[in-house]
């Protein structure tokens, strides 16, 4: 049987049956491993300590001993000094010994005693002096007598005649003739390279010169502060080395003045490289670059590098350099400035065509170079761009700058302003009119000229189209108007607004709600810009396309639907009657293209007219439109409800002196419950009705009835004459223009009834006479 835990009691094995047993005897055997691996470990871990013990015990016991044995560690050191001095008084006394030993056996072998001077003993016994005493020691013990002033100023005097006639008597190098002879030297300056004082020790011709002092002028302003540029003994290793040429050479000034000129030049060479090497790390870095720089002669830089890096996509790149080089044409050898690609004789002396050293600056020589630099590619664009433009290309102010008038004439905020970046040598564009990044045309011309230069007169005449809509935007500012590039407009697709061009202003017609004239800008043929006018209608909506409500909330009403689209023709509207903006240009329509191009501002192959006077942002055209529409709309939407209550009108006309408009009633309705016979008696007795606009203090409509002599006589100075005026004021709104007309015909048929009372009076009146 098997216990409760599934357990085999005796060894035998288990079937496959029993699942989850093991044998007592495997248990056992684990059990036992178990326990003799745990005491083993035991005995060790005892051993290990065990042996801690032994070594820390040992550790403290040295301590111990060391600690007692530092109480008399001071009578052990000075015993250990004592062995010391001992052992080397030993040394002292062993080479003595040794020393003595050597010269009694080598050095004292051959020694002898001096024969003794008698003669000089005997002079010193007898006469007490000694006379036969060696010059040698007389010349070393006493000085000689000292040369009186007036001999030194003769010696010197003399020796500045003999340096004299060597120099005059050899030939000087052009560029040593400024020296100083004076104290029996002479000094040559050459300026801002060296100066050497040189003499004479003797007056015999075939005595070489003597080189007393040398100095080098060569500075470092920009950061040596005029602190010396060569070490003392380089100095000194030139003088040395000049000296020794002064000795052997046929030409002594000649050789002299190659070798300190050449040291300086080097000097030159190295300062200039320093200083582009400086400019290379701090503010320059990569726009410019050492191409070249050998020792004692040449040194070549190339700058405006970001402009190579563009260039090096096309077939011809340009690459910009500045090389300093000795001339080994000129006798000189001056430091010689050379360009690539080759400037003009011109240019050249603009730069100038040597090294000043009175000033080394690598900086200012670039400066000057880039300058010139500037000015000619700027020329060279100015007469490039002169043929894509009607104005003026000027290269002026500084720093030099390429002022390209688009229009004409060109106000200074409108002028294509084009420089050239002093480290890349990249065109930089600008209107003063535009902010940065304002104008897309604009980046896009800087881009053009900056590379292959195409497609350049057309970003110019979409520049012209931006500017004549900055123009109108102006104007509009200036008639105290708004205006808009867009419209929240919900019906655009499909809507004749949607093919005008995209250069387009929307110029809210003053004093009316939802009518906006429309001016389009767009780029014509010939470098041409066209400018189109139309009247678009518009309504109120929401997003959805909604009618407008005024009880719902204005915020969601915030849309527009454009209505009908008009074409303005601004010839006829410009040029009617009693209307000429143009001054000087004949009405016709031959001069309708020379109208437009004024307008536009662009130049003409004509002969200019007058100078236009005022501002060119004032533009005429628009400006009269604005006020027309603004007079004429009301009297528009006056007659169109005049039409629809019967009441015939002549649509609206000027004044016969060209003050301003009216509307004339040519006919009105019978008014009902009148005689036929009141009815065509008032409208005979009515000689003219006209409807005008008073805008003194308050917009309201003036109505002005003229009517024929009253049926009754009256005694009154204002109804004295011929006919009789009446006038009333209607209030005007524009947008409800039917309370305008229901209050006249209200009034019309006030006059009527009243007209119809009178005219009985006047029958019954007349007849008793």
């Amino acid at each position: 049987m098997t216990p409760q835990g599934g357990m085999v009691i005796g060894g035998a094995p288990t079937s496959s049956s029993s699942g989850g047993t093991i044998p007592l005897t495997l248990l056992i055997e684990y059990g036992l491993h178990r326990t003799y691996h745990e005491l083993q470990v035991l005995s060790e871990l005892k051993i290990e300590i065990f042996q801690f013990a032994s070594r820390t015990r040992q550790l403290f016991v040295r301590l111990l001993a060391l600690v007692k044995w530092a109480n008399s560690a001071s009578k052990v050191d000075k015993c250990m000094d004592i062995c010391n001095f001992l052992e080397q008084q030993s040394m002292y006394f062993v080479e003595t010994a040794d020393q003595l030993h050597k010269m009694a056996k080598e050095t004292l072998a051959s020694a002898r005693l001096p024969s003794f001077s008698l003669p000089c003993a005997v002079d010193v016994l007898t006469t007490g002096t000694y006379p036969r005493l060696p010059t040698c020691i007389r010349e070393r013990i006493i000085p000689p007598d000292p040369i009186t002033p007036q001999e030194k100023a003769q010696t010197l005097q003399r020796l500045n005649e003999v340096i004299q006639y060597r120099l005059v008597s050899n030939e000087l190098p052009k560029q040593m003739r400024r020296l100083k002879i004076d104290q029996g030297r002479v000094k040559f300056f050459v300026e801002h390279e060296f100066e050497v004082t040189l003499t004479l020790m003797g007056d015999s011709p075939t005595i070489p010169w003597r080189l007393l002092d040398v100095s080098f002028l060569v500075e470092d302003n920009e950061t040596g502060h005029g602190k010396s540029l060569v070490h003392s003994m380089q100095v000194h290793y030139i003088h040395e080395l000049a000296q020794s040429r002064l000795l052997h050479v046929d030409h002594p000034l000649h050789d002299l003045y190659k070798v300190l000129h050449s040291f300086c030049q080097s000097l030159q060479l190295e300062v200039l490289h320093s200083q582009a090497q400086r400019l290379m790390n701090d503010r320059l870095r990569d726009s410019i670059r050492i191409e070249e720089y050998s020792l004692s002669k040449s040194l070549s830089i190339s700058y405006w590098r970001d402009q190579l890096k563009r260039e090096k996509n096309q077939e011809n790149f340009t690459i910009y350099k500045l090389s300093v080089h000795v001339c080994e044409e000129d006798e000189g050898k001056p430091l010689q400035i050379s360009h690539q690609p080759e400037m003009s004789a011109s240019e050249c002396r603009k730069v100038g065509l040597a090294i000043k050293s009175d000033h080394l600056s690598i900086e200012k020589l670039l400066m000057q170079t880039i300058e010139v630099r500037t000015h000619s590619k700027l020329k060279e664009l100015a007469r490039e761009l002169q043929r894509l433009v009607d104005g003026k290309c000027e290269v002026r102010d500084m720093p030099v700058a390429l002022h390209v008038c688009v229009l004409s004439p060109c106000m200074s905020s409108e002028v294509l302003r084009i420089s050239i970046d002093i480290q890349t040598g990249a065109y930089m564009c600008s209107v003063p009119l535009f902010g940065p990044g304002e104008q897309p045309a604009i980046q896009a011309i800087e881009d053009a000229l900056n590379g292959e230069k195409r497609g350049v007169e057309k970003l110019l005449v979409k520049l012209k189209v931006q500017l004549i809509l900055q123009r109108c935007e102006k104007c509009v500012q200036l008639m105290m108007s708004n205006c808009r590039h867009s419209l929240p407009i919900i019906n655009l697709e499909g809507h004749p607004l949607s093919k005008l061009a995209t250069t387009k202003l929307f110029v809210r017609v003053p004093k009316q709600i939802g009518y906006y004239v429309v001016v389009e800008v767009r780029e014509g043929e010939h470098r041409r810009v066209e400018v189109n006018y139309y009247m678009l209608e518009t309504t109120s909506c929401t997003a959805d396309g909604g009618d407008d409500d005024l009880s719902e909330d204005n915020l969601v009403k915030a849309f527009m639907k454009a209505g009908q689209l008009t074409p303005i023709d601004t010839y006829s509207l410009a040029h009617g009657e009693f209307c000429k903006i143009f001054d000087g240009i004949p009405l016709t329509m031959d001069s309708l293209t020379r109208k437009r191009k004024i307008f536009l501002n662009e130049d003409l192959d004509e002969p200019d007219a007058k100078k236009a006077k005022g501002s060119p942002y004032f533009v005429s055209e628009l400006a009269y439109l604005l006020a027309r529409c603004e007079e004429k709309m009301p009297y528009i939407f006056l007659g169109e409800e005049l039409s629809k209550k019967g009441i015939n009108h002549d649509g609206g006309t000027l004044d016969g002196t060209g003050t301003c408009l009216s509307l004339g009633i040519l006919y009105f309705p019978e008014v009902l419950g009148l005689p036929e016979d009141v009815n065509d008696g008032l409208r005979r007795q009515m000689l003219q009705c006209q409807f005008r606009i008073q805008s003194r203090q308050s917009r309201a409509w003036i109505v002005e009835f003229v009517f024929n002599k009253s049926p009754l006589p009256s005694m009154h100075v204002k109804e004295s004459g011929p006919s009789q005026r009446v006038c009333l004021i209607l209030e005007m709104n524009g947008d409800n223009i039917q309370k305008t007309v229901s209050d006249l015909f209200d009034e019309w048929t006030s006059i009527a009834y009243l007209f119809g009372a009178v005219k009985r009076f006047a029958e019954s009146y007349n007849g008793k006479e």
